[in-house]
């Protein structure tokens, strides 16, 4: 064991108990970093392993990382979210190493005009990697030293904060909850990226760009893990002290048994300490980009402006409450109803596939037509979304699918992505029953009054939007939005 300072002794004691966490959520106390004793020190620096290339450690996708895909690869990136996923991780994971080789980077003794910012720090201190602004908070030995470590929450945070993920300030307990606001808060991402909890997963089972966490009564720790192309997998992670009070502390930050560096994730799980095998991994995923409705039909969603939209009509055959909605009404008795019923246009199921199935004004207002967690858009939130896209006169062309209207299909773009078809309507009279397949869209608002609703009507010969009036007796297509 090496001589410490009778001040440092009790200062590892007391922050023993706050290992990788901070005492408080106020800016203005005092932060406490990551504390390891001079055991578990000493056991990282016995699994360390030497900083990998980026040719030694694979990707998301299983790729060397750094290596560009050809069209040709069996293993190419695909689009969409999933190559914003991998995009996100492999950038973590490239990061992560250009930390770690800045472990054995000599530092200077340049007293008091030493860089205001250099490598990684925690929470409420130093935080800038990329811009290197001055620290908003942390106390002065902190903002005066360029810092090549830093406790493990600070730098998960730095990792996620370089792309684009940015989390203000958190300790390991609570780096789930912050992790998924912090996700949701990115209008960019919070349709697109989810976290999941994995709980203990073999080392067979773990990907690249995890995020292992334990949580133990000695201390809590944190890193990301990576797959190398030998076979092993490594965790990197970071043993500094997130605030250090002294210029000693701050000097051991600097040392080469301290800052980001790499270990051996078999070898670690089964070490002291906080270490071993209890522990967490979280994923970051892909969030499903459909919702369920109560007879198990599947519907996709976008995000236009604030909204979120399904882009296909209703399906739905019962309530959300299990009641059957009636249907296969008379002419005579679909004109006479005013209790809710659905139609299909012209009696097709194969009409239904494609175009949904059309509601009657009634069975709107039940309230009860859209799976939980969305409801029938309003007339104000179609104001909303056509606004969003231009006004009545224009909004058509973002809002129309490109294919099965009537020519010219006047000004469609479908760029909402909302893919509204033409879909026609249910009359409410004996005579032309059915009316405007391939022609115009009508679709119901849950707005209303007495026997009449709001509805909005986009036809194939320009790029209108309109909203009506009319009697609920009309059978017409149903869109929804995430409550």
């Amino acid at each position: 064991m090496k001589m410490i300072s009778k001040y440092l002794i009790v200062f590892a004691l007391i922050c023993t108990v706050f290992a990788c966490k901070k005492n408080s959520d106020n800016p203005t106390d005092t932060i406490i970093g990551d504390t390891l004793s001079e055991t578990d020190n000493d056991f990282l620096e016995s699994i360390s392993i030497a900083n990998p290339a980026l040719s030694d450690m694979l990707g998301t996708d299983g790729t060397p990382l750094g290596f560009t895909k050809t069209p040709s690869s069996a293993t190419m990136r695909v689009s969409g979210t999933q190559a914003l996923l991998d995009s996100i991780l492999d950038r973590m994971l490239i990061k992560a190493q250009q930390f770690s080789a800045l472990k054995s980077v000599t530092y200077p003794d340049g007293g008091s005009n030493k860089p205001q910012h250099m490598g990684l720090v925690y929470s409420y201190g130093q935080r800038d990697i990329i811009s290197r602004q001055n620290p908003l908070y942390g106390n002065d030995t902190h903002k005066k030293y360029g810092v090549f470590g830093t406790d493990c929450s600070g730098f998960i945070i730095n990792l996620l904060n370089n792309v684009g993920v940015s989390i203000e300030n958190t300790n390991v307990a609570d780096f789930k909850g912050k992790i998924i606001e912090a996700i949701n808060n990115n209008t960019s991402l919070k349709d697109s990226l989810d976290v999941q909890d994995l709980g203990k997963l073999s080392a067979g089972n773990i990907k690249s760009g995890d995020i292992i966490t334990w949580i133990t009564p000695t201390g809590n720790h944190m890193g990301i893990l990576c797959k190398l192309n030998g076979g092993g997998i490594c965790v990197f992670q970071s043993n500094g002290n997130g605030n250090p009070a002294t210029e000693s502390l701050q000097t051991k930050n600097l040392s080469l048994t301290r800052g980001v560096h790499p270990v051996n994730f078999v070898t670690a799980i089964a070490g002291p300490g906080y270490w071993g095998t209890n522990y967490t991994i979280l994923r970051i995923k892909k969030r499903s980009n459909t919702v369920t409705d109560i007879n198990g039909n599947e519907y996709h969603f976008v995000t236009v402006g604030t909204q979120v939209w399904m882009t296909e009509n209703l399906r739905v055959s019962n309530y959300n409450d299990g009641t059957i909605i009636p249907t296969g009404l008379s002419d005579i008795a679909w004109a006479a109803d005013t209790v809710g019923a659905y139609d299909i246009y012209n009696h097709n199921a194969a009409n239904e596939l494609i175009y949904g199935k059309m509601y009657n004004g009634y069975a709107v207002a039940t309230g009860k037509l859209a799976p939980t967690g969305w409801h029938v858009a309003t007339d104000a939130e179609w104001t909303t979304l056509v606004n969003y896209l231009g006004g009545d006169a224009e909004a058509g062309g973002p809002l129309k699918a490109t294919t099965l209207w009537l020519t010219p299909n006047g000004g469609a773009t479908n760029s909402s992505g909302l893919s509204i078809l033409p879909s026609g309507y249910r009359n409410a009279n004996l005579s032309s029953v059915f009316a405007n397949l391939t022609i115009s869209a009508n679709i119901w608002t849950s707005t209303g009054a007495g026997t009449q609703a709001y509805y909005r009507v986009m036809n194939y010969q320009n790029t209108n939007a309109y909203r009506i009036a009319e009697t609920k007796k009309l059978g017409m297509a149903v869109r929804c939005v995430r409550d």
